[in-house]
């Protein structure tokens, strides 16, 4: 799963449009639970897992 940062509203647009399975995870500086969850994805992507499956569990 190729990782795309978005910073536009027609980024987003274009992003929502597209074809396929899609996630959307807005990753917040501040909050301690985001940090987690964006630490846990780039584990997931890093070892190959499919859709983030095994990870925490």
């Amino acid at each position: 799963m190729a990782v795309q940062q978005l910073h536009t509203v027609e980024e987003l647009e274009q992003f929502v449009q597209g074809s396929g399975k899609r996630l959307l995870f807005k990753h917040s500086t501040r909050c301690p639970i985001s940090a987690k969850a964006h630490e846990e994805s780039r584990i997931c992507k890093r070892n190959g897992y499919p859709g983030g499956r095994g990870v925490g569990h």
